[in-house]
């Protein structure tokens, strides 16, 4: 009937019920907070008396604050020395203390104990990491005290490192000082399977539709988004990127931080239209060297290795095979995939650091419905290789060299009672890239950022496609009812690409980018210049102002044909011009408040296919619904507001969109499929004992839908896209915990989303029963469960 927990569990454990525990790692070491306790009962007494099983003891310093000392080196008067961030009043785990005297003492714990003869009168240094060095006086008078507190003012970050750009948001594990204003939590409840690039999924800024883990953000398309890993650029890394990317292929283990723009992204980024994610990753976790996983959705297994010369990080990655028609009830799917990471990092010189890392992924994807059977392969490896250089003092360099190879194989036919046809796809793309970024402070308040990317690609690209559909179907949806094509290519050509961004630091609360990129190749018509500005005032401490204007342009890529043209060619490049005015501000009781608001005009738009009525295929081609998109111009714009905070032990985040996305065709403003007029999203994180519930909310307006109508026993098709579907509601629910043992960490999750199984109809399958068709309305979000255990060790 014992109650097990560690240590340093009990101590949370007391410290949530309002007892103040203190200890120094001088006094409790490592293993002694990872041992076990077995209390008869969950009382402050018992644990008071069973601590004596790890030769400790507790002592009262004062009224509600207790010290865990050791039985034989008991302090009899002790002082407990703290820090805090001074604005806002945080606590500092890690820090220094050096006394007149000359004596040192630091701790990791967030308290430093002495006793009154080994703090004297005199003058204190107090030391940080990321915090200005403070010196303080210490009385005759401040030694009585039983609590000393020592208030320690941020560094401020290196112009190079302020983040200028508007609508950002940045994840980081380690909750960084400096990014009071951005921080949050990587494995928050809105990523599915703690996946990196969703995320954004609670950001006001970021659509999803269904089961695709992609994002339109700001009524852009589904490859408007820039993704990057330690440097490189990625094309498509997600798996099964064909059917639902439901998951990508970086491995959530690995990463460190992630960085998401949704405004006027910095020059350097370039080529994409709507967003940026920037993945980080970290050689160590901080207390173990492997985490070994097994769950419905993979298996995987991660580790560290490093010596005096070199950090190792590696990470493998196995699943899909539970995600089959018992997982995901309504599709019969049978997908396999892999993906490794292999990263090694030196520090070869004080100026010079070096990087080698190959990202390797692989995808199986079959789909055995009644009336589709599809086979897709996808194969991606990539190799880069970094060099950064830094004078220490106003220069630094980074050279880039990197190979990828892409290969993605469709095959497959339709055959109901309404389309019969076959697709055989194959396409071979290589990337050879060489790439140098460098960074000059010429004065204390200007930073110049500039570079330049040469390119080597080509692309093997064979397709075939044969389709034949019921003549009155094929004539209600204004299709042709044969369509037959052959195609094949075969390019290559030299890509390049320029960026430079000056920073000006006006003043200590105003800073400007001013930048511009461009890029240009054979393939394609000439491009025009990508300008922008971004700046950020900070009006006090606690808010800012951000504002963003400039041009986006994304332009075809080697393997970015419309494939079912007739004659597939290369477009001019989309052009978009944004406008981003970003609000944020930290409230007295420490939440975080952002109000954005954003107008997009697009000036080109590329032409897109997509379906009328269903989204699920992995040949949607061949389907009659299938339809060519031809926008003449596009427009977006909405507002944003944001609010995340604490209270009591709870976490939670609120955030509303109110947003509109239109194509221009013949005059006319069409909705574009994804749009969401209304959307709210809530998420709330709560601690019961060792357990952690996480719950997440989601609402939004009916996307717009085209629909068949009888009438009086005549079948008419709605103009596209002006009906709507029910509004759309979702709740997703996360359940964690931790158990520490001395050989190391279990983590249980248990996930499910659409936890409730609420029917959101999206898309619909007609087929005709005699003389009338019969609708078929899928949901957008089945129940999907994931149960993972994981062993940091």
């Amino acid at each position: 009937m014992a109650n097990p927990k560690t240590l340093a569990n009990w101590v949370t454990y007391f410290n949530d019920n309002g007892y103040a525990l203190f200890f120094s790692s001088d006094h409790v070491s490592d293993q002694q907070l990872q041992h076990t306790l077995f209390l008869p009962d969950s009382t402050f007494t018992a644990f008071r008396e069973n601590l004596f099983e790890l030769d400790l003891q507790l002592k009262a310093v004062d009224s509600g604050i207790w010290i865990i000392q050791h039985k034989q080196q008991a302090i009899l008067n002790p002082i407990l020395l703290k820090a805090e961030n001074i604005k806002n009043n945080s606590r500092i785990n890690s820090f220094t203390i050096t006394t007149s005297q000359g004596d040192y003492f630091d701790t990791r714990t967030g308290v430093i104990i002495l006793s009154r003869q080994q703090l004297t009168p005199g003058q204190l240094q107090i030391n940080a990491p990321q915090y200005e060095t403070k010196q303080q006086i210490i009385s005759a008078a401040d030694i009585q005290k039983k609590v000393i507190t020592f208030q320690l003012t941020p560094e401020p970050l290196a112009l190079s490192d302020l983040k200028v750009s508007t609508s950002l948001l940045y994840y980081d594990k380690n909750k960084m000082p400096g990014y009071v204003m951005d921080t949050s939590d990587l494995t928050q409840p809105h990523a599915f399977n703690h996946d990196p690039l969703q995320s954004a999924r609670g950001l006001a800024s970021h659509t999803h539709t269904g089961l695709d883990g992609r994002s339109h953000v700001r009524g852009g398309m589904l490859n408007e988004t820039l993704i990057e890993l330690d440097g490189m650029i990625l094309r498509s890394p997600y798996h099964f990127k064909d059917f639902a990317s439901m998951l990508s292929t970086i491995n959530p283990n690995l990463v460190t931080s992630v960085s998401h723009y949704a405004g006027v992204f910095p020059a350097r980024y370039g080529g994409r239209l709507s967003a940026v994610m920037a993945v980080e990753s970290d050689h160590k976790d901080r207390d173990y060297n492997r985490i070994s996983q097994i769950g419905l959705l993979d298996f995987s297994h991660t580790q560290w290795w490093s010596n005096e010369l070199t950090d190792i990080l590696a990470g493998v990655r196995s699943g899909g095979y539970l995600l089959k028609q018992n997982l995901i009830s309504h599709l019969n799917i049978h997908p396999e995939y892999e993906d490794a990471y292999l990263k090694l990092s030196q520090q070869t010189s004080p100026r010079w650091q070096t990087s080698q890392h190959l990202l390797i992924s692989r995808d199986e994807l079959s789909v055995n419905q009644t009336n589709e059977q599809a086979k897709a392969a996808y194969h991606d490896q990539y190799v880069w290789l970094k060099w950064q250089y830094d004078n220490l003092a106003a220069h630094q360099s980074n050279w880039q060299l990197a190979y990828s190879r892409h290969h993605d194989q469709r095959q497959g036919q339709v055959m109901d009672q309404l389309s019969n046809g076959r697709l055989s796809e194959d396409i071979l793309t290589q990337y050879l890239q060489l790439s140098w970024q460098h960074q000059w402070r010429l004065a204390p308040e200007f930073n110049l950022d500039f570079g330049i990317t040469l390119q080597d690609a080509e692309a093997d690209i064979t397709s075939q496609r044969w389709v034949q559909h019921d003549p009155n179907w094929a004539d209600i949806l204004n299709t042709p009812q044969t369509q037959e094509q052959e195609f094949q290519s075969q390019t290559d050509g030299l890509f390049w690409s320029y960026f430079i961004n000056l920073r000006w630091q006006i003043s200590d609360r105003w800073v400007t980018d001013l930048g511009l990129y461009n890029e240009q190749s054979r393939w394609l018509p000439h491009q025009g210049i990508s300008p922008r500005i971004n700046m950020v005032f900070h009006t006090n401490p606690k808010s800012q102002w951000r504002f963003g204007l400039g041009r986006h342009q994304q332009a075809q890529r080697l393997d970015e044909l419309l494939l079912s043209d007739a004659n597939p060619t290369y477009q001019a490049a989309s052009s978009a011009d944004l406008l981003v005015i970003d609000y944020r501000r930290q409230l007295p009781n420490k939440w975080l408040f952002r109000g954005e608001a954003y107008i997009k005009k697009y000036s080109r738009t590329l032409a897109y296919y997509e379906n009328l009525f269903s989204d699920y295929h992995l040949i949607p081609e061949l389907y009659t619904d299938y339809k060519r998109i031809t926008p003449t111009d596009a427009q977006s714009g909405g507002l944003e507001l944001s609010f995340s905070g604490s209270i009591n032990q709870s976490q939670w985040t609120l955030a509303y969109a109110l947003a509109e996305v239109r194509d221009e065709i013949n005059d006319t403003y069409i909705a574009r499929s994804w749009q969401q007029r209304h959307s709210l999203k809530a998420g709330i994180s709560h601690a019961f004992g060792s357990w952690r519930l996480t719950a997440s909310a989601q609402y939004h307006s009916g996307w717009p839908r085209t629909e068949l109508l009888y009438d009086q026993d005549t079948l008419t098709i709605s103009e596209r896209n002006t009906r709507q579907w029910p509004d759309f509601f979702q709740i997703d629910l996360q359940l964690n915990r931790q158990w520490l043992r001395p050989y190391g960490r279990w983590d249980l999750l248990i996930q499910v989303q659409n936890a409730l199984d609420i029917n959101n109809p999206c898309c619909t399958t007609y087929t005709r029963v005699e003389n009338r068709f019969v609708a078929d309305t899928k949901s957008a979000m089945p129940v999907i469960p994931n149960i993972q255990l994981s062993l940091t060790w």
